[in-house]
């Protein structure tokens, strides 16, 4: 592909994302029939069509050749903004910078690790963002993070997966709840409330259905869909309904009385955090000591009770 410059990614990424010739010169600062030409020399430089009028919008949309340049452009994107961020560390006097990233329940003690890393690597800038699983995957894809916390390794992209430290999830209820009230196992009246939960395709939601499909026969369960989880558990609180979250979103709401673990049988539901990373060979001297340090401290940084034993 000799020829190809990162303006003519640019351009394509404009014109897919926009899907207009005009709105992404706009972007860029450029005419369309500039545009226009960046994306001609891309396609005969691949030899392909890269782009395609959407029928319905009649907006310009990447054909299957424009998609894979697309991921490539981001890829490159990622690896110039950790050249950035490392050129910036180096020039700071720092050693180097890794970014982590933290699957949604993971904020609960991000910044405590992110604390314990400082003091252990002081040399090192860390900085990190939280998200949702596929946020996670895609920032590892296109390696905008070194390191990722996630309640499951992904595949793809191909990594190393280490296991950190327990994550327990379980149903909740308020105090005063008919099944706090009734604490045997009563699948029945269970499926009488108003099941709070995530969206489909999320951690805590695949668990929560695989915990209802464990009791089916007593009723089918009314489930109402949430944003997040401190939604389900503000809702929970308020006597909305029943939501499965992890232990960790609600320690403090168990210590101050006002949610109530179901002790049934199969609950807890144990999962596991891991520590996620790139191959051995593709990661850099700092993120290597991130990634040590980080093992070294054995899960002591999870909430109490879900430390690696």
């Amino acid at each position: 592909m000799q020829g190809l410059t990162l303006k003519q990614l640019r351009s394509l990424q404009a014109v897919v994302e926009t899907g207009s010739m005009t709105e992404a010169a706009a972007r860029h600062l450029l005419s369309p029939p500039a545009i226009h030409s960046q994306i001609r020399k891309l396609e005969d430089i691949v030899n392909a069509r890269l782009v395609d009028k959407d029928t319905d919008t009649q907006g310009f949309v990447a054909t299957q050749s424009g998609k894979v340049l697309i991921a490539a452009a981001e890829r490159i994107d990622g690896i110039l903004s950790w050249a950035r961020d490392n050129l910036n560390a180096l020039e700071s006097g720092s050693a180097g910078h890794v970014r982590m990233g933290f699957e949604s329940t993971g904020r609960y003690f991000a910044p405590r690790l992110v604390a314990i890393l400082k003091q252990r690597c002081p040399s090192i800038t860390v900085s990190f963002e939280v998200g949702n699983r596929d946020r996670i995957i895609g920032l590892l894809e296109t390696e905008r993070i070194d390191l990722a916390m996630m309640g499951r390794p992904p595949r793809p992209p191909e990594t190393e997966a280490t296991p950190i430290g327990e994550h327990p999830y379980s149903l909740f209820v308020p105090l005063r709840h008919v099944l706090a009230r009734r604490p045997d196992y009563d699948p029945e009246t269970l499926l009488r409330q108003p099941i709070l939960a995530r969206e489909p395709g999320s951690g805590t939601r695949i668990l929560l259905d695989r915990f209802l499909d464990q009791i089916e026969g007593y009723g089918t369960p009314n489930v109402i869909e949430l944003d997040s989880n401190e939604t389900i558990k503000e809702a929970i609180i308020a006597g909305l309904g029943v939501g499965m979250l992890s232990l960790h979103v609600v320690r403090r709401e168990l210590a101050e009385g006002l949610l109530v673990a179901l002790n049934w049988p199969r609950l807890p539901v144990m999962r596991y955090w891991y520590l996620v990373s790139p191959l051995a060979a593709q990661i850099s001297e700092s993120t290597q000591r991130i990634r040590q340090s980080i093992l070294d401290e054995n899960g002591t940084f999870l909430p109490v009770g879900a430390a690696r034993s």
